[in-house]
């Protein structure tokens, strides 16, 4: 039996990285029986709040790889407001199509507990902003301490 066309892919792409490797990023399987299953290492990029992290998540790709997105789900606990409290990635792709939904010709904007996407999104941003306001208190009545 032929593997998969999406296995086939995602053998070249990971051989790819590995050949290439991008800077702040490895990858690698979970269980090197299945290609579907994969570890990522994402270091937290210079002169930003994840400076210095290491991040590690795994990417779950559906059979039908490329025509639906892998999941990725993060190990290390991480504040992001695109990452649920579970390490769940949040992504767009299941935000956006809800926005192209029609009906009778006009477009309905979709709502959850009564609020938009983006107002969600808004309001995340407004957290993050606070969580940075904090961070930047702790840190700096921590330095007078010392």
């Amino acid at each position: 039996m032929s593997e998969p066309q999406s296995a086939l892919l995602l053998k070249k792409q990971l051989a790819e990285l590995n050949k290439n490797p991008v800077e702040g990023f490895s990858a690698g399987l979970i269980d090197d029986d299945d290609i579907y299953r994969w570890e990522v290492l994402i270091i937290g990029p210079p002169e930003t709040l994840y400076e210095g992290g290491f991040f590690k998540a795994h990417l779950l790709f559906p059979k039908e790889y490329p025509l639906r997105p892998p999941r990725m789900k993060f190990v290390t606990e991480i504040w992001h407001p695109n990452i649920e409290r579970n390490g769940d990635l949040i992504l767009m792709m299941k935000v956006l199509p809800m926005w192209m939904l029609r009906k009778n010709g006009e477009k309905i904007t979709p709502t959850s507990k009564g609020r938009s996407p983006v107002a969600l999104e808004r309001a995340k941003r407004s957290v993050y902003r606070k969580f940075i306001s904090l961070r930047n208190q702790f840190q700096a009545e921590g330095a007078m301490v010392q």
